[in-house]
Formats: C-alpha cells, sequence, structure tokens
C-alpha cells in the first residue's frame, strides 16, 4: 500500500500470478472504497511480490515487482509513476532464478532505494539503484535454503541496513542475516583463479591487490593463485590489500643458475641419485653441472 496519486490517500496495488504477469492498481475514492483497477504488464510473475517506493527520486511512489515464473532466471520489473497514479511501461533488471519477494531500501548510503530480491535457488540478490529509476547489474551472495521473503533493516546498529531472509525446505526452519559491509572489503575467494579473474573479483569487493608473489607448485596449474592473505571472508577497511601467491607450475628437473660466474644447470634426477636427502638448489644443497656437464660437488 502506499499513496500513488499524491492525494494523500493510500492507495493499493497487487501482484497478479500469471504468465505473462501483470500488476493491478486500484486508487483509494477516499471513503474506503476504491476505483476499478488498472492493470500494467510485467514480466512473468509466477508467485512474485512487489514493493512501493521513490525510485527515481521525484517524490512519487513508483513499484518494483519479483518476476517468477517457474525456470526463469528471473527479473525485476520498476514502473515509475506519472503522478496521477498512472505508471509508465516497465524497464526490466535481472536477478538471481525464481525471485520469490522484493524488498526496497537504502543498501548502499546513498539515500536511494535499491532493492533486494530473495531468490528460490538458495540466493539473495541485490539490485542497486541509480537515482533515476534506472538500476545497476545485480550482485547475487549465497542464502539458506529456498528463501521465500527478504526484509530490510539496520540488524546491528552500525547504520547500515542488513538483509534477513526466510528461508523453507528445512526443519526446523531457519532464518539467514547477510549483514551490510557497505564501505567495507570483504576478501572474495580467488584461489585457483587465473589473475587477472582474482583481479577482478578483487576490485568488485572493494580490495586492492597487494603483494603478488610466485612459487612452483605441483598441484594448482600455472599462472593461478595457489594462496591469499588475508583468508577468504575477511572483512577490511575498504581499499585495504589482498596479497596472493601466484602458481609457476611445477618444478622441472633443471634449473638455470649462476655461481662463481659459471652458468650452471641443476640436475635434481643427479642430486637424488647422488645424496637422497638432499633437497635440490633452489631448497638447499644440490649436486651441479656446467653447461660442458663436468659434474661439481654440492653447492652448499
Amino acid at each position: 500500500m502506499g499513496d500513488l496519486n499524491g492525494d494523500a490517500k493510500a492507495d493499493f496495488a497487487v501482484e497478479n500470478g500469471e504468465s505473462p504477469g501483470s500488476v493491478s492498481v486500484l486508487l483509494n475514492k477516499g471513503d474506503g472504497s476504491f476505483q476499478p483497477k488498472v492493470d500494467y504488464p510485467i514480466g512473468d510473475s509466477g508467485l512474485g511480490s512487489l514493493a512501493i517506493g521513490d525510485l527515481n527520486g521525484d517524490g512519487k511512489s513508483d513499484l518494483a515487482t519479483a518476476n517468477s515464473a517457474n525456470g526463469s532466471a528471473g527479473t525485476v520489473s520498476v514502473l515509475l509513476n506519472k503522478g496521477d497514479g498512472s505508471l509508465v511501461s516497465r524497464r526490466d533488471y535481472p536477478t538471481g532464478r525464481e525471485p520469490q519477494w522484493i524488498a526496497a531500501g537504502d543498501l548502499n548510503g546513498d539515500r536511494k532505494p535499491d532493492l533486494a530480491t530473495a531468490n528460490w535457488f538458495d540466493s539473495v540478490s541485490v539490485v542497486v539503484s541509480r537515482g533515476d529509476g534506472s538500476f545497476q547489474s545485480p550482485r547475487t551472495f549465497p542464502s539458506g535454503p529456498n528463501p521465500v521473503s527478504v526484509a530490510i533493516g539496520d540488524l546491528n546498529g552500525d547504520g547500515r541496513r542488513d538483509l534477513v531472509i526466510a528461508d523453507s525446505v528445512q526443519d526446523p526452519y531457519i532464518v539467514s542475516v547477510l549483514f551490510n559491509t557497505t564501505g567495507l572489503c570483504t576478501v572474495p575467494n580467488v584461489r585457483g583463479k587465473t589473475l587477472l579473474t582474482a583481479r577482478r573479483a578483487i576490485a568488485r569487493s572493494d580490495c586492492r591487490i597487494g603483494t603478488i608473489r610466485r612459487s612452483f607448485s605441483s598441484v594448482v596449474a600455472r599462472h593461478r593463485v595457489i594462496s591469499q592473505q588475508p583468508r577468504f571472508g575477511t572483512v577490511l577497511p575498504r581499499g585495504d590489500r589482498v596479497n596472493l601467491v601466484i602458481s609457476r607450475g611445477r618444478r622441472t628437473g633443471r634449473v638455470t643458475a649462476f655461481f662463481q660466474g659459471l652458468l650452471l644447470l641443476v640436475d635434481h634426477a643427479f642430486c637424488q641419485q647422488k645424496s637422497p636427502d638432499c633437497r635440490g638448489f633452489c631448497d638447499g644443497p644440490a649436486w651441479i653441472r656446467t653447461r660442458d656437464q663436468r659434474i661439481m660437488s654440492p653447492l652448499l
């Protein structure tokens, strides 16, 4: 419910569970009765929901609907208010699969209402407002099993609005709480990712790349992340650095090196034959050969 035509009377809108989807607006006559409904098309709705709020900053209440037709990728439809209770044609934005519920509220501290949807396939999507009635690409976060609704509010008193999601298909039933980390950096999990992918993920999380070291690995493929510090999930001040160790691939049998001005080849196989306890050139003493294959004593 909300005042949709500026007469200070509460009107109401309802999303109709059908395909193609629609939303009905019923304006209040002021005596407890309502004018005939006016329908507006939206995305395929299934059992979706709607939210009312000023989505473009013009002081008029607009509508946003969660469209959750079975098997669909999922969208929200935004219908801006002309000011007289009628709505402009919808504009759709993607979300996670089969959004069941939608809520509107400022989630990034810019005083503009953003949208959050509870998606049936174990996730919640946040669609951030640009302030003019249009919205950015969604960011989707994991939730409990098969969430059916979402609400927005400051749950820990830090001035940021958080999300609480009601989950289903669980005994006992549970709720999931997602605290808002706007202005902070939550370290993403980039282990096993390429350096380019890791850079992008870290930037999207409002962190920065710190020190990059390279190391041999017999497990992690070349040019992919072996480890990260701080660990995945750590919350840091915005812009803090994440240090990475990148794989150089498997250590080869020979490594070139300089010793007393000579170009040397470290022969790990030969080293193991001569001294099973040695660790190889890069790890400790090793038998080495000069380029002309002359065998030298262990390098200490």
